[in-house]
């Protein structure tokens, strides 16, 4: 975990000391690291207060001589970037973990957090098609999920963060020495990091920021991310199933079948408040878009996030965005092919 000065990390650090208790050996299998950065007193004694529950990690540089000339209001990425870099030296450099799972001190966490990502590990040790997995939807607001599909997870090109696992080996061979100043999230985001790869994510999140005051400035925060939902359940996965049924070779095939083969096409976006007064409930529909504009009319109509990184919207895979919207699944795809190659996306900002 990351923290600064936010005494209301505590709310985070409980949860996951406490989902922890759930686990046999639960204390060495699931070690809770807190890097502070920021000197915060308050901060401090809170971290201490958990004893031997948690390990403290203080990030030892707090001079500003890299980044004096940066204005003010943005100083505060930069030493984000910092503590991270430090952190993940701290994880897979001296202590020689193969897997670490990332948690910021403004995030709540689900009960089957720990048990998501420990079910995901094989799978991301595994397949080198994949470079995370996250415990965030970033379209996980109540009314684009389905909430009862808490088993339901996607393979997705954007990198979503908000709770994420990466390996020593990513570290080790590619993010170390490149790892950026300032917008580490952005970065990650980029075509040289993702190259071709992505990340796991679920149709439920297993985190929820309440973190509205940042360096961002709560951006987001008002009109997605404090409504996103929370899996409030625990739901046990099948590893071994999920390392079949989740690589690419199993899941690319079946999930363009879904949206290309069985999904009904939507003629326009004005079909989309009538749906409920057509076909069966368990119909999938299917809306496509050929530019930047199209995808972004049909985002802003249904009240998905409508925003690109280097070409791909949040949540995307081959470009088609699954979204839950009245009771239909609904895909905004790509049209004119079945979908994008990882390397076809549009330079859309």
């Amino acid at each position: 975990m990351l923290a600064c000065n936010r005494i209301s990390m505590n709310r985070s650090l409980s949860h996951l000391v406490e989902y922890r208790h759930g686990h046999s050996n639960g204390l060495q299998r699931f070690p809770i690291y807190v890097s502070q950065d920021c000197n915060d007193e308050n901060v401090l004694t809170l971290l201490r207060s958990y004893g031997d529950q948690i390990n403290i990690l203080n990030q030892p540089d707090h001079s500003e001589s890299s980044f004096q000339n940066i204005n003010q209001n943005l100083k505060g990425y930069y030493r984000i970037s910092r503590n991270y870099k430090w952190s993940l030296g701290q994880m897979f450099d001296e202590r020689k973990y193969n897997l670490t799972i990332i948690v910021e001190d403004d995030l709540d966490v689900a009960p089957d957090f720990l048990d998501y990502f420990n079910s995901l590990a094989p799978l991301l040790i595994e397949d080198k098609s994949l470079f995370c997995i996250s415990a965030w939807n970033d379209n996980g607001i109540p009314m684009l999920i389905d909430k009862s599909r808490i088993d339901l997870l996607y393979r997705s090109d954007f990198f979503p963060g908000l709770g994420w696992m990466l390996t020593r080996q990513l570290w080790d061979e590619e993010l170390r020495e490149k790892w950026p100043a300032a917008y580490w999230d952005e970065f990650m985001r980029t075509r040289a990091v993702r190259r071709g790869r992505a990340c796991i994510r679920p149709e439920v999140s297993r985190s929820h920021t309440f973190g509205q005051k940042g360096v961002s400035n709560g951006q987001f925060f008002d009109s997605y991310l404090r409504f996103n939902h929370l899996n409030d359940k625990s739901f046990v996965f099948n590893s071994s199933l999920l390392r079949i049924t989740l690589k690419p070779d199993i899941y690319d095939p079946q999930f363009l079948t879904e949206v290309y083969n069985k999904s009904v096409l939507l003629d326009n976006l004005s079909q989309l408040p009538h749906l409920a007064q057509t076909l069966p409930q368990d119909t999938t529909y299917r809306l496509e878009y050929k530019t930047q504009a199209d995808f972004v009319a049909a985002a802003r109509l249904l009240g998905a996030m409508e925003d690109f990184k280097e070409g791909v919207a949040r949540t995307a895979y081959m470009g088609i965005v699954s979204i839950f919207f009245r009771g239909r699944r609904i895909y905004l795809a790509p049209g004119g092919s079945r979908g994008w190659n990882n390397n076809e996306y549009p330079d859309w900002k």
